[in-house]
């Protein structure tokens, strides 16, 4: 069985143009549906969901991003895990009436970060989440932080992080456009294809995202790809398509459909 990691992103699960949590349940309906067809064509999958407005407009309000250093922070912190709580367990419904089973693991329980990167992660519950039967349901997040005390890790890092601990080959973002654009604009076609050394040549030309976003939108998603040279070394490929649109999931592993493929 093949294992994937599959990351939804903030802008599919909710409105990030919002202050408040608006979440799009339709879209957890038809991924979860989606992703039942996935499991069933021979996918082990590894979820990730993106904070989207349950979390980048409280980190934002409270400069969480640069780490923890006033006493009145702390009320973001609890904020941003309630809000987070909120999301999670709407996703975990949704998919508990498709009849997926999904395991929370919660990612700052699991991890330790110094200056935003991760340095240590406890790898064991998703191994086993995944041995008995779940589907590993994990997500961006505030953790500790050795130098800044909290600080924020996103999904799209985590996400490369598991890939290396479970040697997986293939990780997908599901976010809400096409793929990769050559420019900022969104103009004409995404991009069918791009080569890990091509992604550099790319960065100064995209922008970040649509709504309040504190880890980059697209451009901080190539920037993460970058930083990990030895996944694409091994053989490792990112997908990026449009979760938005009904399907994209399945067509994309079916190799058809509008994204874009980062290869080795």
């Amino acid at each position: 069985m093949r294992r994937i990691i599959i990351k939804i992103g903030g802008s599919v699960l909710t409105d990030k143009n919002r202050e408040q949590l608006i979440v799009r349940q339709n879209v957890i309906k038809r991924l979860a549906k989606e992703i039942k067809k996935v499991k069933e064509i021979g996918y082990e999958v590894v979820l990730i969901h993106g904070a989207g407005s349950a979390g980048h407009p409280i980190v934002k309000r409270y400069n969480l991003r640069g780490g923890l250093f006033k006493e009145e922070q702390r009320r973001g912190v609890v904020e941003v895990q309630e809000k987070l709580n909120e999301l999670s367990s709407k996703i975990l419904m949704g998919f508990l009436e498709e009849d997926l089973p999904l395991f929370r693991v919660t990612t700052s329980s699991i991890v330790i970060l110094r200056h935003g990167r991760i340095k240590k992660i406890f790898i064991d519950p998703i191994k086993q989440a995944l041995e008995y039967g779940f589907i590993p349901l994990l997500s961006g997040d505030l953790a500790f932080d050795e130098i800044r005390k909290i600080a924020v890790c996103s999904g799209d890092q985590l996400a490369f992080e598991i890939a290396k601990m479970l040697n997986v080959k293939l990780v997908i973002f599901g976010v809400d456009v096409d793929g990769i654009y050559p420019t900022s604009s969104l103009e004409g076609e995404p991009l069918k294809e791009v080569s890990f050394k091509g992604l550099s040549k790319l960065v100064s030309k995209l922008g970040g995202s649509k709504g309040i976003d504190v880890t980059g939108g697209m451009r901080g998603k190539i920037l993460e790809a970058l930083l990990h040279p030895w996944y694409f070394e091994r053989g490792g490929e990112v997908w990026i398509l449009n979760m938005l649109k009904e399907g994209m999931l399945i067509r994309a592993l079916k190799g058809e459909g509008t994204f874009t493929r980062i290869r080795p």
